[in-house]
């Protein structure tokens, strides 16, 4: 029989047992690949997590992680509490034939090189799993957005906007807004899920956007034509009371005498 190197080194420490019995930290040690592999997939795929912003998926990543190291540890625990048992129904005689049969076969019976094949292995699987996570952060992100996308149903004449609590644009908005009498719905961006992901829906880079049906509105205007774009469209939407005659007198009074 033609034994791998990792097969020969298990048989090789199995006789090593034999004669001194296997402690917790040289199986932990072994068993140490096995975690920081993991460990690194966890990472990868708690990186695409927080950048979905899920922040309640990295405590189940972390559950996960803390129960399978544990379930490892616990199995090695196993492994040296039942040695005694083991050691006394192991077949010795087997384990030493299978050590000193001649480990030579001719060149063309002679199987591929095990290590680089894994290797191959490791590389391919190892590709497969980002590529898998990272299509699955994509399809989630873009199943999110489209979800929490503010100008889908939203009725004609509703308003949202989205904000945050320091930006000074925002509340002159607000301001602008009660002073209109029109009714709205707040989203805060960096504090509310709903606000975040509508940000990304509409592809947002700054606040304040304002959301009037299905029409997107970015920031309050230059200054000389602040509220412009804003006014006409809760005019066009009939929202709040706003006419287009209100908004036509507005623009009128805002004109330079030379514009007159």
């Amino acid at each position: 029989m033609q034994l791998t190197k990792i097969q020969e080194a298990s048989l090789r420490r199995l006789q090593k047992y034999r004669t001194q019995p296997p402690e917790m930290r040289e199986r932990l040690r072994l068993a140490s690949g096995l975690m920081i592999g993991l460990l690194v997939l966890v990472l990868i795929a708690a990186f695409l997590v927080w950048q979905l912003d899920l922040p309640g998926a990295l405590f189940l990543l972390a559950g996960l992680y803390v129960g399978a190291v544990a379930r490892e540890i616990g199995q090695q625990r196993q492994f040296v509490l039942w040695w005694p048992l083991n050691r006394h129904l192991t077949d010795w005689s087997k384990v030493d034939e299978l050590l000193t049969a001649p480990q030579n076969v001719p060149d063309l019976e002679k199987p591929a090189p095990a290590r680089k094949l894994k290797w191959h292995q490791l590389v391919l699987i190892g590709v497969v799993a980002f590529a898998a996570i990272f299509g699955t952060a994509v399809g989630v992100e873009r199943a999110l957005a489209f979800a929490y996308d503010p100008t889908r149903n939203n009725p004609r004449d509703n308003v949202i906007v989205l904000t945050t609590s320091w930006c000074g644009y925002c509340r002159s908005l607000r301001q602008h807004l009660a002073e209109r009498n029109v009714p709205y719905t707040d989203l805060d961006v960096e504090k509310t899920t709903e606000g975040r992901w509508a940000f990304t829906s509409v592809r947002g880079t700054g606040v304040p956007i304002t959301i009037i049906g299905d029409r997107v509105i970015r920031g309050i205007g230059r200054p000389d034509a602040r509220w412009r774009n804003l006014d006409s469209a809760l005019a066009a939407a009939g929202s709040g009371g706003v006419s287009n005659e209100g908004v036509a007198r507005e623009e009128e009074s805002l004109a330079s005498p030379i514009d007159r």
